[in-house]
């Protein structure tokens, strides 16, 4: 029998993470002081599934106070301890209470929830790599109905908001792989000019009706038109890594555009999230 198991997501946090957000909601660590912890952790968190021999990694949630935290902080709209308490026991048995969020006004969609992970991972590894969004039935356990009713007379119309706001990222994501898809398809066609111009400044050199300056200019033009051509390939695929986190796959209707070599696809032939 064989048994499959992949990570969560969520790797426990160092001490020297916990005491620096402490130190940080304190007003004793400055924003950038905390970045920098906090990178430190993620980097020890990659390193330590890379160890272990796992094909998928994450950031270990470092980032994140809770689990869903992420959630919280990108939209409005949340009370972060006015739900109804929750008790835990540590491994000695002494009990902990937290109060789960709840929703108190109406949603706004305030940043994007995983961005910041996704890029920081992205730069770090050469795996796949994965981040965690929580799922509308988790969300759901934040409606109240004392704290949530002015806001949300009834769960469904809560979840309905939160559904469109999470759409927001997918949309978000879409619109960049176009944009980028579009850049791709510039720059590949100024690479063949460029390439034809220096083919034809070559021959006219080569019968001496140029000057060694327009060459060099000629050649000079190509290596830039190339750069902004590989350029155009790197935000097309952090574009479609987002893409395919947001959604949940990559688009196999766009693999194809991430070879510079060829036009790439247009979008409207491909299965986009509606």
């Amino acid at each position: 029998m064989i048994y499959r198991s992949d990570v969560v997501g969520s790797l426990l946090r160092p001490e020297y993470l916990k005491e620096a957000r402490q130190q940080f909601d304190a007003g004793t660590l400055s924003p950038a002081e905390f970045k920098r912890i906090e990178d430190r952790a993620v980097d020890e968190a990659i390193r330590i599934q890379e160890e272990a021999g796992l094909d998928v990694v994450t950031d270990g949630e470092q980032r994140r106070l809770t689990f869903f935290g992420q959630l919280l902080e990108a939209f409005e709209g949340f009370d972060r301890s006015g739900g109804v308490p929750v008790t835990f026991r540590d491994e000695e048995g002494r009990e902990m209470s937290f109060r789960r969020p709840a929703v108190a006004s109406k949603l706004r969609w305030r940043r994007n929830m995983c961005a910041e992970e996704f890029t920081y991972l992205r730069a770090r590894t050469t795996r796949p790599g994965k981040v965690t969004m929580p799922s509308t039935e988790q969300a759901a356990a934040y409606w109240d109905p004392e704290r949530s009713a002015d806001a949300y007379p009834t769960l469904e119309r809560y979840l309905a908001d939160l559904v469109d706001l999470m759409r927001l990222e997918i949309e978000e994501a879409v619109t960049a792989v176009r944009t980028n898809q579009e850049s791709l398809a510039v720059t590949q066609e100024r690479v063949a000019q460029a390439e034809e111009n220096l083919r034809i400044v070559r021959q006219r050199y080569s019968g001496g009706l140029t000057t060694v300056v327009e060459l060099e200019q000629a050649e000079l033009a190509l290596s830039h038109s190339r750069f902004q051509n590989l350029r155009a390939v790197h935000d097309l695929r952090i574009s479609l890594a987002k893409l395919k986190w947001v959604t949940g796959e990559l688009l196999p209707a766009l693999s194809s555009a991430f070879s510079p070599a060829g036009p790439p696809e247009p979008l409207e032939s491909a299965h986009l999230p509606q």
